[in-house]
């Protein structure tokens, strides 16, 4: 498929270029950012800038359960961005998935 191909293709050069980093897991090949790489302090605010941290927070809490209440606490809170999103969550909350997303943080 050629669209695959594409992806592949661009995920190489942000390889090359040291901005992600893969990990093979069987016959699948993980990609994260390159915590280390100098720009991602920059990267991030331009995606937050681009999607938005409601964006962000919606996609997390559509797969956490039923949640009732978020509060978003700490330095976003105060209109400062740190990089951590400080949330309280009030429902029925899926904490097995919540955990899985702090380990992946």
């Amino acid at each position: 498929d050629e669209s695959t191909n594409s992806i592949r293709v661009e995920l190489n050069r942000f390889e090359d270029a040291g901005m992600i980093v893969s990990e093979s897991r069987g016959n699948k090949k993980m990609y994260k950012a390159n915590d280390r790489h100098p720009l991602l302090g920059d990267l991030r605010s331009i995606l937050m800038k681009y999607i938005g941290i409601d964006r962000v927070i919606e996609v997390v809490i559509d797969r956490m359960g039923k949640v009732d209440k978020l509060y978003l606490t700490g330095d976003y809170a105060k209109g400062k961005d740190s990089g951590i999103i400080d949330l309280v969550l009030v429902g029925d909350i899926d904490k097995e998935y919540v955990v899985k997303m702090v380990e992946k943080a």
